[in-house]
């Protein structure tokens, strides 16, 4: 099945990390006041975000720190045997199913549950338009204020493969329950109904 994605100026891609100074406000420890990581987790600090490689692929991602978290600030990449691709496959991320995601995530790092969600919406004012990415027709009150840069990725639907234009839905870490938090014109709720061949984006959290 493809995946219509909703109109958009193309996004640049990560630039690769080099030697950056510490970001004003984030402190002046190894990695501007955040824990120390070993280098071999690899992790640079840049001037508006962290950024890590994924030894897997050697794929360079984007994080920021939001409240007392570290979110990756692009949706996960890594290719599995069952991941799907849009055709913005390198800013988008891929989709997976449920069970791909919940061990999709690099190490060091895991699938976010709905409290961990919550933490973030309170950390932002619950103003969720500041967790969404600017430049997009279908997010015309996005401020990406905190650097998040969600994106609307679309997502493919077991069924009949449609997603809707405008939203994406991310995966969550539940034991028992597919469940999925939405973000479009429903931005911030949780749902779960979910078949087992529906793949959804993932956005991990650090450990």
């Amino acid at each position: 099945a493809s995946v219509a994605s909703a109109q958009r100026h193309p996004r640049p891609e990560p630039p690769h990390p080099h030697v950056y100074e510490p970001h004003h406000g984030m402190g002046h420890g190894p990695y501007g006041g955040e824990p120390n990581y070993p280098r071999s987790m690899g992790f640079r600090i840049g001037p508006k975000y962290l950024y890590f490689k994924d030894f897997r692929d050697n794929k360079i991602y984007r994080a920021v720190k939001i409240g007392n978290q570290i979110w990756m600030a692009e949706n996960m990449g890594y290719e599995t045997n069952g991941s799907k691709c849009s055709e913005y496959c390198n800013t988008d991320g891929r989709l997976y199913t449920w069970d791909e995601s919940k061990n999709v995530c690099p190490n060091g790092w895991h699938l976010p549950d709905s409290t961990e969600w919550i933490n973030l919406f309170k950390s932002v004012n619950n103003s969720l338009f500041a967790l969404q990415a600017k430049s997009f027709r279908v997010w015309p009150n996005a401020t990406d204020a905190y650097d998040f840069s969600l994106l609307p990725a679309g997502f493919i639907l077991e069924d009949n493969g449609k997603n809707r234009n405008g939203d994406t839905r991310l995966w969550l870490n539940d034991r028992y329950k597919k469940r999925y938090v939405v973000f479009g014109a429903r931005s911030g709720d949780f749902s779960d109904y979910a078949e087992w061949g529906d793949r959804y984006s993932v956005r991990c959290v650090k450990d």
